[in-house]
């Protein structure tokens, strides 16, 4: 857990919380308010009294749920301890996120290897509000990838709820790439196949297929995405490329981050790979 995250999450929940909308609705509310005073000595009154009233309503209650003494506060709390304590089973390996239903935020990560930190938009399935249908309330284990193609096993549990709904979930990730060779020398000696993938709980299947792809040819071309070479990266750009995934808003940045490269770098390895095939950069 980074010092930053406290931080992160106080600023980025409250904006999920609508502060930054309620600053529109609020400058609406108080010219409505003031609309037709009359000039006088008591109009700049009655303008300051209207701003007070509807900063506190739009602002100031609902940054008193992030207060440490705020409900939401108290509630993140309970289970800060628990994340701490999953992530330090298996140091490095273990990954546990708390997720604040209401807000749709991280509102804490412990052991964080997936790229991601506190205050970070959830991005849960739209099957997530159907997670109290759950006799037990958990869901899992499934397999998903990491951000650098390495594969996770996950399992999730809503540990919190406002009568039916559920209010707070942990998802527990935990790293076995490093063992599908194992595993899979092991499947072949015992002869049991594998189950079938379960669904993940994350949207955005562009994500979880740009994963798929970066650890396919990683483990294809034997080598691991810390240490891929340059060739190994226009590999992976090219697979990419085929599936359509580089042209989704947002996925060429994604891709450049996880492979710590330049957006330029990227697409001037993606505008050779293109002319190679005979295509239009776009």
């Amino acid at each position: 857990m980074r010092a930053s995250n406290g931080a992160g999450t106080s600023s980025c929940n409250r904006n999920a919380l609508g502060v930054n909308f309620g600053a529109h609705r609020a400058v609406s509310a108080i010219m409505q308010m003031t609309h037709g005073l009359r000039a006088g000595p008591s109009a700049p009154r009655s303008t300051h009294n209207a701003f007070v009233t509807v900063f506190d309503l739009y602002f100031l209650s609902k940054i008193r749920l992030y207060e440490p003494t705020g409900p939401l506060r108290r509630n993140h709390m309970q289970y800060q301890a628990l994340c701490d304590a999953l992530a330090s089973l298996i140091p490095g390996r273990i990954e546990a996120v708390l997720h604040d239903l209401r807000t749709g935020r991280i509102a804490y990560i412990a052991g964080a290897f997936s790229n991601r930190m506190a205050g970070d938009p959830s991005l849960l399935s739209e099957e997530l509000p159907h997670a109290s249908d759950i006799a037990d309330g958990a869901v899992g284990p499934y397999v998903k990838r990491n951000w650098d193609g390495q594969r996770l096993r996950s399992v999730s549990a809503v540990v919190g709820r406002d009568g039916d709904t559920p209010t707070l979930m942990i998802c527990i990730n935990m790293l076995t790439g490093d063992l599908e060779g194992a595993a899979e020398l092991l499947a072949q000696l015992t002869g049991s196949a594998s189950d079938p993938r379960a669904r993940p709980l994350v949207e955005g299947d562009w994500r979880e297929a740009a994963h798929d792809i970066i650890g396919t040819v990683l483990s294809a071309r034997q080598v691991t995405l810390a240490a891929a070479r340059k060739a190994d990266k226009a590999a992976i750009l090219a697979e990419l490329d085929k599936a359509g995934i580089l042209q989704i808003r947002g996925a060429p940045d994604y891709v450049a981050k996880a492979m710590a490269i330049s957006r330029a770098a990227l697409y001037a390895t993606l505008k050779d790979i293109r002319e190679t095939e005979g295509q239009d950069i776009r």
